[in-house]
């Protein structure tokens, strides 16, 4: 069976600027959470934007064999012309002292593998990727590879049920043919935002519940702009693209708990 697209007129520019700059594109009927065509506009459903996963092999007897043995092998990977797949990477100063990628097979991301962290209260190993990003087909690639550069020393079905093991999790909501500009955007409750406008005043992104301390900041920003300045393509053949993502610390969930809300549909794969 086909992916099923459904058309949308939507908006390139503010309607303060041109109240007839449209452009035409298809989105997946997947990814639509919600259409408004009297503005219009779409509302795709949440993803995965980023996903921390750290772990400290706290199931495993020998930790201080394990350790070396997943080094070693991590080493002797990425060194080998036979796993182009692995590659070594700079020493992270401030994070951790050994530092890897794994890209899978035609894939236009990669698994950030880290191990030993310069903090020693930190925990052994964190792997961050985007769920995303990576596809289906990615993070299938993932979990297949984890027993094999851990040297055999983690299985994936014991690291999905270890409790506590995501760090780190930006769950992210796009928003297709209104401007930023256009937005009032508020948090649920009273608390401080800070503003970021462009040289000619547009307002380009916002942090919401801003503080110091906080353990979840709730982040407006113009996708589309972002993707421009890192000289990327916009996508949705250039409609107007708001992303609001929520960036959440955590220290008590387990990756068994998101594949659940993944197979429920919580979330879109894309």
């Amino acid at each position: 069976m086909g992916i099923a697209f459904k058309k949308f007129k939507l908006r390139q520019v503010s309607e303060k600027i041109s109240a007839d700059d449209f452009t035409e594109t298809a989105i997946p009927e997947t990814w639509i959470a919600e259409e408004f065509l009297d503005i219009p506009a779409v509302i795709l459903r949440p993803t995965i934007d980023k996903l921390v996963v750290r772990y400290n092999l706290q199931d495993i007897k020998n930790k201080a064999g394990a350790k070396g043995a997943i080094l070693e092998k991590l080493n002797s990977l990425s060194s080998s012309s036979k796993h182009p797949e692995y590659k070594a990477i700079p020493q992270d100063k401030k994070g951790f002292y050994n530092n890897f990628e794994l890209t899978p097979p035609d894939a236009n991301s990669s698994v950030l593998i880290q191990l030993n962290p310069v903090k020693k209260s930190n925990h052994f190993m964190r792997l961050t990727f985007n769920p995303t990003k990576l596809t289906k087909q990615g993070v299938a690639f993932l979990i297949s590879e984890i027993e094999k550069f851990s040297d055999g020393h983690i299985k994936y079905d014991s690291l999905a049920k270890t409790k506590n093991t995501i760090a780190d999790i930006h769950i992210a909501v796009d928003i297709l043919g209104i401007a930023l500009d256009d937005m009032e955007v508020r948090y649920y409750k009273d608390s401080k935002s800070k503003l970021f406008t462009s040289d000619t005043g547009r307002k380009q992104s916002q942090y919401l519940n801003f503080t110091k301390d906080t353990k979840s900041i709730a982040y407006v920003y113009d996708k589309r702009r972002e993707l421009i300045d890192n000289q990327q393509k916009p996508k949705y053949k250039n409609a107007l693209h708001v992303r609001v993502e929520r960036r959440i610390e955590t220290d008590t969930h387990d990756m068994e708990t998101l594949v659940t809300l993944y197979a429920k549909g919580y979330f879109s794969t894309k």
